[in-house]
């Protein structure tokens, strides 16, 4: 009598048999699938934020460059100074990105362009300054330009800072610490 039955549900028992197959196959490809576009979304973000990070790095890099320009020009003829307004706006009008352009001599901020929210910076001993004494010595020992930050600014911002020591030549031929040329960058609106 069981066998009547199973032989009366047969056709029955094998449809249901080959829709949960299907069933199941279905929801494995549908996993599949969702597991692949996962995959490829968090292949094309990684690739998105590469990408962003490199033209970052490369804008950074162009607009510290602008420390190196302005003491070539010091360094020739350390009375360039009285035009560093207009050496400053040119330099900030062929760098995005630069916040301000400063004139250390002897290590202490004199000029500052733009002056407006950056009076603070005035007076500003940057070799004896604690966050910026040692890496600044370092600067004037290797002779090139460094960057540091971020750093909390006296002005209150959040900054990175690019400075490149300045020399000058004495009549002897010898060459000695004039001051620093910086650019800033500010992290925060």
């Amino acid at each position: 009598m069981l066998n009547l039955r199973i032989k009366k549900h047969r056709p029955l028992l094998i449809s249901a048999g080959i829709f949960i197959t299907i069933f199941c196959a279905c929801l494995f490809f549908i996993s599949l699938s969702n597991t692949n576009f996962k995959q490829n979304q968090r292949l094309l973000l990684s690739s998105i934020a590469r990408s962003q990070a490199a033209e970052i790095e490369r804008n950074l890099s162009l607009s510290l460059t602008s420390t190196q320009i302005l003491a070539h020009q010091i360094s020739i003829d350390y009375e360039k100074v009285d035009h560093f307004e207009s050496y400053a706006q040119t330099i900030m009008q062929s760098f995005e990105g630069i916040d301000s352009i400063q004139l250390a001599p002897k290590g202490i901020i004199r000029y500052i362009y733009p002056l407006q929210g950056n009076e603070s910076a005035l007076g500003l001993d940057i070799l004896n300054h604690p966050k910026y004494g040692e890496a600044a010595q370092l600067a004037i020992a290797e002779r090139r330009m460094i960057v540091i930050g971020p750093v909390k600014l006296v002005q209150g911002d959040i900054a990175v800072i690019s400075r490149t020591p300045i020399f000058t030549k004495k009549s002897n031929g010898n060459e000695q610490f004039w001051g620093f040329a910086s650019a800033l960058i500010m992290l925060t609106p």
